[in-house]
């Protein structure tokens, strides 16, 4: 059963289809301020995870306390520590 006055944006998953054909017609509203949502936090998490330096600078976090950092960012750090003590050891053995 088709719906004119629903507007969804793609078939993703397998029973996506099937769900729309049977949704009330204000659905197509609710799916599309998801949708919106969802690729407005995308862009907003990419855009910080890009400058982030340059935030925590502005905002004067020089120094970073790993207990507030999301588990990837904690990967991130652990990472960036190791890189900069193993440079270290190289500068004392040259």
């Amino acid at each position: 059963m088709r719906r004119p006055s629903l507007i969804h944006g793609g078939d993703r998953g397998g029973g996506y289809g099937e769900a729309i054909a049977k949704a009330p017609s204000q659905a197509d509203q609710a799916v599309e301020r998801w949708r919106l949502m969802k690729n407005a936090s995308r862009v907003f998490l990419d855009a910080v995870r890009k400058s982030i330096r340059q935030i925590r600078k502005a905002v004067g976090c020089a120094i970073i306390d790993p207990k507030l950092l999301a588990y990837a960012e904690n990967l991130q750090y652990e990472g960036y520590l190791r890189r900069k003590e193993t440079k270290e050891a190289i500068l004392e053995l040259a």
